[in-house]
């Protein structure tokens, strides 16, 4: 799923009459990002690595050692990523919030200023076994000041290989995916609306 949209400060209720997102595929200007200009998030189970971009192009799950689900790092067009952030693919500003895991992204354009925040939350140690291999990766795009284009692109990558079913769905509180077959990745994301 890829989309872009024109993000600005948002000081009242969304307007709930706006345009929806017009689906773009984005190209790589810079095809790898170097290694120094990733961020680390973490549950202590598995890790993403952010490119400064605002791709996560690297994370397998359910654990370090399991399979691949975001491989961008090593094939861009087969490997999987999450992009989110503006449309343009420019490098942003990486450092980690206080002494925290909170990892943020921030971008200074002529047409405004946007900030990525990207986080893993850490599982409960005891869970219920069904529970155990779920992971959560939080991601919020905020423009805090002008107005600028952002692009949202979730192409899962399925350790390289095309997922045999995955299904996307719109609701009120953004879009769900579920999925699984190819390489044994089973799995969901939901993203949701709201302030962060």
């Amino acid at each position: 799923m890829d989309n872009t949209m024109l993000m600005e400060p948002q000081t009242s209720p969304p307007d709930q009459s706006a345009p929806t997102a017009i689906p773009q595929r984005p190209i790589r200007s810079v095809p790898y990002a170097a290694v120094e200009r990733h961020g680390l998030i973490s549950d202590r189970r598995t890790a993403a690595l952010v490119a400064a971009d605002g791709t996560v192009d690297w994370m397998c799950l359910p654990d370090y050692d399991r399979d691949i689900f975001f491989g961008a790092l090593l094939d861009w067009g087969k490997g999987g990523l999450w992009r989110f952030g503006p449309a343009a693919m420019i490098q942003g500003r990486q450092s980690y919030e206080n002494e925290t895991m909170v990892l943020q992204t921030e971008w200074k354009t002529d047409d405004g200023e946007l900030v990525l925040r990207d986080a893993m939350l850490w599982p409960e140690n005891q869970r219920a076994p069904e529970q155990d291999p779920c992971r959560v990766i939080v991601r919020c795009l905020k423009c805090t000041k002008g107005r600028v284009r952002c692009a949202l692109d979730f192409r899962p990558g399925f350790n390289f290989v095309d997922p045999e079913e995955a299904t996307f769905e719109e609701h009120a509180g953004g879009v769900s995916w579920e999925g699984g077959g190819g390489g044994g990745v089973d799995g969901g994301v939901e993203g949701r609306s709201g302030a962060c």
